[in-house]
């Protein structure tokens, strides 16, 4: 991670003496939310990545990935961009592939990065007091760029253009970071409902003795006798807050969580009650007082909420449950890649489906990989007691395991082809698709826009050589690889 900590401050960086920006470097350095090298160099003109600066502006709004701790095998990079879009300020979808952390950041997605952590609106009225107009009415960021124009974070050259596509250096971004956080504190300290200025009334160090009852949708009462424990957590976010963790304010209708405020509408309240290992989760509509005490009203119940490290369980087709078994250990294949399950982009919604990356699936559709034994199941069933998930598996011979897109290995009269499938298309239903937009669930079935085909006597191609087309003769599974053998067509 190229911002490790460095016991230097940044006027004593060699290379920042003097520098134009040797002022904002200063003030971030100093204030923490951006360090320079190990080797005591600040490098302010090198140009900055993605996951840094994401990694700094996260810095900035206070915000540490979640599960940070359990992330086995993930790079710092990849949990950054992790904690980004669960903070809403990454868009995954603006990728048509995977989002690359290590690349080089633009002017533009830097722009539409600080007006979502501002929660500045985006401003789709025309430009027209900007030189490079053609480039930035091309830019898919255009709304975020005239919105952070207009602000006054990132403006434009001596010249007149913005240049959207321009990289950021270090020394640039302290400068957007020192006029982010400026607006941050204008804007925090404005607000009339802020933090600051909320007066005594707010409730703090609350206990369960502080709570007079949880309403649910229909009206039913918890009173706070029958209730063992209450959590929250923001915008369906993995992180739990416990009742002590948190302010409420019932005059405003606000929750305060590391001092920052949050309207109702945005938090999740979770529920076990007593003699109960079921942990419900609510949606709150209102918070007020009643006989001296706290009311949470919901509007809506959701599922049964399941941690996906501690409440799942896996037995095999006897019903007897595999102890061998470590969510470490295991991974989730899903659309032609095996996920690893402590990926934090993987949550368990209910007892019937997971999530990753915005996209649901049932679980009884998937397949599970364990390390720990090198095998491949798929999953039967599913069924929840006494708080757990229950995953039952039915182990996978050989030739049924399914191969990870990247995983194949393509054949032409017994002489193997330097081949990726990245590089082909794949003819379905008279039209050609990436190859990479299948899902293979067996040695001879493929999945394609929710659809069963047959993997063999499909016609593939080489991406932009339509003139060479070839077809498939045979797929097997052969050292857990598959191998696929085609001839021209």
């Amino acid at each position: 991670m190229s911002f490790s900590l460095s016991s230097a401050n940044a006027a004593q960086y060699e290379d920042t003496k003097n520098h134009w920006a040797q002022y904002y470097i200063d003030y971030l350095n100093n204030a923490g939310y951006i360090r320079g090298y190990e080797d005591g160099t600040f490098r302010p003109d090198n140009n900055m990545t993605r996951a840094e600066f994401l990694s700094v502006l996260l810095n900035c709004i206070q915000r540490k990935p979640a599960y940070i701790s359990y992330i086995s095998g993930s790079s710092w990079a990849e949990v950054i961009l992790d904690e980004a879009v669960k903070q809403g300020i990454l868009n995954p979808s603006e990728y048509p592939t995977d989002i690359n952390p290590y690349e080089f950041i633009n002017r533009a997605e830097a722009a539409a990065f600080i007006a979502r952590s501002l929660n500045i609106k985006p401003d789709y009225s025309p430009i027209n007091f900007i030189k490079d107009i053609e480039q930035i009415n091309s830019n898919p960021y255009k709304p975020y760029i005239k919105a952070i124009y207009k602000e006054g974070i990132i403006t434009g050259y001596p010249s007149g253009e913005f240049k959207p596509y321009d990289k950021i250096t270090r020394a640039q971004a302290c400068v957007i970071f020192k006029r982010f956080l400026d607006k941050k504190i204008a804007s925090y300290n404005n607000n009339p409902y802020s933090y600051p200025t909320i007066q005594k009334h707010y409730w703090e160090n609350l206990t369960l003795s502080d709570v007079y009852a949880v309403y649910d949708k229909a009206g039913n009462k918890i009173s706070s006798g029958s209730i063992s424990r209450l959590r929250f957590r923001i915008n369906n976010r993995s992180t739990l807050y416990d009742l002590d963790e948190i302010k409420v304010d019932p005059e405003y209708d606000y929750i305060i969580i590391n001092n920052v405020k949050y309207d109702v509408s945005n938090i999740q309240i979770l529920v076990r009650k007593n003699y109960s290992s079921y942990e419900y989760e609510y949606h709150l509509k209102d918070i007020y007082t009643k006989n001296n005490q706290l009311v949470f009203d919901c509007y809506q119940r959701s599922s049964i909420y399941i941690d996906k490290y501690y409440d799942i369980c896996f037995y095999d087709t006897n019903y007897d449950r595999i102890t061998s078994f470590d969510i470490y250990d295991l991974s989730v294949y899903l659309n032609g890649r095996w996920i690893k399950m402590t990926d934090s982009s993987l949550d368990i919604l209910n007892e019937d489906e997971i999530e990753y990356k915005n996209k649901t699936y049932e679980i009884t559709d998937l397949y599970l990989y364990c390390l720990y034994n090198n095998k491949q199941y798929k999953v039967y069933r599913t069924s929840y007691y006494g708080s757990k998930l229950k995953i039952y598996l039915e182990t996978l011979s050989k030739s049924e395991y399914v191969a990870a897109l990247d995983d194949i290995v393509f054949y032409e009269d017994g002489d193997r082809l330097n081949w990726y499938a990245e590089d082909l298309d794949i003819k379905i239903n008279s039209r050609w698709h990436s190859f990479m937009d299948l899902s293979l669930i067996s040695q001879d079935l493929i999945i394609y826009d929710d659809h069963r085909y047959m993997l063999k006597d499909k016609l593939i191609r080489k991406y932009n050589y339509p003139e060479i087309q070839y077809i498939i003769n045979d797929a097997y599974f052969e050292n857990e690889r598959l191998i696929i053998k085609i001839e021209r067509y």
